[in-house]
């Protein structure tokens, strides 16, 4: 699979030749433009140590983009995609800064998994997706997700869900593609451990899950 889009950016599947590269971005621009990142403090390396096992195993899947610039090869996007019912679970020690991110988000799929199923080959999660700060305001994370979502359709999949942490990410999943919220937690409220480590972030005030049809 290869697209062309008009603003010469390609998009293709993650493969053994750029996944290398492709990890070490979503890496650095997850880690610097997360918000649950930014709160709990983890560095790019820790990062990487934790991601670099799940990673691996999502994009061998065949649901994963990267968006390169048609002339100069270089990858300035990527979104890792794989099956919400056998998303990879990590074998490496949870470092303790990941702790209260991971409880947050076990949490946001308890309450969806209270309501909604998640069948084999059924829900497609698209777990992160990263677009360089130098090229954003392209269009590329949207047309990532597109692809995403079209290569998802293609594989069986009839719906597709996210976290989503980010203000801008809520907005373009939310109020433009009228993806619907399933489960929602409110960043001051959430304890762990008798501490609030997300009571810092204010826009947006809480992160949500949310999912639409293919």
């Amino acid at each position: 699979m290869s697209t062309r889009h008009t603003d010469n950016v390609l998009f293709s599947r993650i493969s053994n030749q750029n996944a290398d590269a492709a990890f070490s971005l979503a890496c650095e621009v997850f880690v610097k433009s997360s918000v649950l990142h930014t709160a709990v403090g983890i560095s790019i390396e820790e990062y990487r140590n934790y991601m670099r096992a799940p990673f691996k195993a999502m994009w061998q899947q065949g649901l994963s983009l990267i968006a390169t610039d048609a002339v100069t090869n270089e990858i300035l996007g990527c979104i890792v995609s794989c099956d919400y019912a056998s998303l990879p679970q990590n074998a490496n020690s949870l470092p303790e800064k990941i702790k209260p991110v991971n409880a947050l988000l076990e949490n946001l799929e308890e309450q969806y998994r209270k309501t909604h199923r998640a069948l084999p080959g059924e829900c497609l999660l698209i777990d992160m997706a990263v677009v360089k700060p130098t090229s954003r305001e392209r269009g590329i994370y949207t047309q990532l997700r597109s692809h995403a979502h079209n290569i998802g359709s293609d594989f069986g999949f009839t719906k597709v869900i996210g976290e989503l942490s980010s203000a801008a990410t809520q907005r373009l999943c939310v109020d433009q593609l009228g993806h619907k919220v399933c489960a929602q937690i409110e960043y001051a409220s959430f304890n762990y451990e008798n501490t609030t480590p997300f009571s810092n972030i204010k826009d947006p005030s809480s992160i949500v899950l949310v999912e639409a049809m293919l």
